[in-house]
């Protein structure tokens, strides 16, 4: 597995092989390219500049590619659903406790 990284913003995401391309001096496209022939890569549809070759357009935003052990990254994301998850979970709790003290508060009113 992949892990596709821009230079400036972090993390893109993950594939199992990269879509490596270059530019068809032609026509101007994104055509397929091999490893060695790469002038970049494409993910999800958007073409990326390889930090370790000539850029193909300025434009384009730039990458790292590096090879990871799928388990891993599977763990990695396992435990940031967890905290993530946890955290709803207290968020939620808190939540609840302010509509039951409410809801006492209007039941003292109520009874008044």
């Amino acid at each position: 597995m992949y892990q596709i990284t821009d230079t400036e913003s972090g993390l893109i995401g993950y594939c199992d092989e990269p879509r490596y391309i270059k530019i068809k001096p032609s026509s101007g496209a994104y055509v397929p390219a091999t490893e060695a022939d790469a002038e970049g890569v494409a993910f999800l549809g958007t073409p990326y500049n390889l930090s370790n070759r000539p850029p193909m357009k300025e434009s384009l935003r730039t990458v790292i590619i590096n090879e990871k052990d799928g388990g891993e990254i599977l763990l990695y994301e396992i435990e940031d659903v967890e905290a993530y998850t946890g955290d709803a979970l207290c968020e939620l709790d808190a939540g609840l406790e302010d509509v039951k003290d409410a809801l006492c508060e209007l039941d003292e009113i109520l009874e008044g």
